[in-house]
Order: C-alpha cells, then structure tokens, then sequence
C-alpha cells in the first residue's frame, strides 16, 4: 500500500483488515454515479454494507448509519450480477442494535441495591 487509492483500493484494504479480524467480507462492485467499489460484510447473521470511500470523504463516525448500513442507507447503489454474497440487512447495525444499547444502559442507569451485612459483635471478656 502506498497511501493513495480509489474506492477499490479502499474496499480491498477494509477487506484485508476485516480478513485480519476474521470478519466475513466481500468487495462488491457496480454503480454509485459511476463505477464504484465497496464491501459487505456479514454481522449477527446479516449483512451490512460498508462504503469507507465514502465514509472517509464525508468524515462519517462509526456510529453513522451509513457505516453497516441496511438497505434503507444503501438507495442509489447498483451491485454488479453475482458480485454481492447475500441481501442486505433491512436496518443500518447502529439501528438494529440500538435499543439492544438502550435497554443495557436503563439497566445499567438503575440504582444497585444495597446489601448490608450485620456483624455480630463478639464480647470477649
């Protein structure tokens, strides 16, 4: 690698980092405007579609829907016959997960009960 790429030379270096942290990952390819690159990967049983060309261009945060997008994030992109290994997820990760986080952080946001433990005093004399 030497620091300068377009859109497929991102998606190859995500799948080769997703490869490393044995990810499913695939580099998928079609239409966005133009020819264009990017990658599914498989999460939880679904897949996800990551465009890092475009995430690095819009400076979009791993917690941006677009990034393990579903298909409701993913209108305009066309995929190539056979270049794409499943369908997409309905919802974006960050959506399906996020009541998942909710709901661990009301739980987490709920006071802990207090134990108290009473000692007998022993009197020795």
């Amino acid at each position: 690698m030497e620091g300068k790429a377009v859109c497929q030379g991102y998606a190859f270096a995500f799948k080769m980092l997703c490869d490393k942290a044995q990810i499913p990952c695939w580099v998928v390819t079609g239409q966005y405007n133009e020819p264009h690159a990017w990658n599914y990967v498989y999460l939880d049983g679904e897949y996800y579609q990551v465009d890092v060309t475009l995430d690095d261009g819009n400076n979009r945060a791993s917690d941006s829907p677009y990034f393990l997008a579903g298909k409701q994030y993913t209108k305009g992109y066309r995929v190539e016959d056979n270049s794409a290994p499943g369908v997409l997820s309905e919802k974006s990760y960050v959506q399906k997960n996020s009541s998942t986080k909710e709901n661990t952080s009301k739980q987490q946001e709920q006071p802990k009960k207090r134990v108290v433990i009473k000692r007998k005093s022993s009197t020795k004399k």
